[in-house]
């Protein structure tokens, strides 16, 4: 049976660090979704963009486009960063200036951190090797 990836080995840290940030963002749709769900701050946009961020790259994968993959994983997270803070700008507006005294929700804080992390993944993965170098093969005198 011939091997569909036969270049799989040569996977280097930034490919990893792009599965990483996709899984993460993933995981960050669902708990965006069931935190908000209901909410005034709930956003649709966010929680697709977040949700695209694992079958998107995955398809790049399989259709050998996969290069690209770190920064559509990238343009997608941003995107969901912004789509956040704008849903979320009044909540935030009224916690700043100090009409509301109890500070932000844990929904919130916990779905900031983990959009702002897979964004930051993301980038990461952007900037790092993404295969290992070929080895060099000697050719024989």
């Amino acid at each position: 049976m011939k091997n569909r990836f036969p270049d799989a080995g040569r996977r280097g840290a930034g490919f990893w660090i792009a599965a990483a940030a996709a899984l993460l963002a993933f995981a960050t749709s669902i708990v965006y979704r069931v935190s908000y769900a209901g909410n005034m701050y709930y956003s649709f946009t966010v929680f697709l963009l977040l949700l695209l961020c694992l079958p998107v790259p995955a398809v790049m994968f399989l259709t050998k486009t996969d290069g690209f993959a770190p920064a559509v994983l990238t343009a997608l997270t941003a995107a969901a960063l912004l789509a956040f803070i704008y849903a979320t700008y009044f909540d935030i507006s009224v916690v700043l200036v100090g009409i509301d005294k109890t500070g932000f929700d844990p929904e919130f804080i916990v779905c900031a951190v983990l959009i702002t992390l897979s964004f930051l993944l993301s980038e990461v993965s952007v900037y790092t090797k993404y295969r290992k170098d070929a080895p060099e093969q000697e050719a024989a005198s």
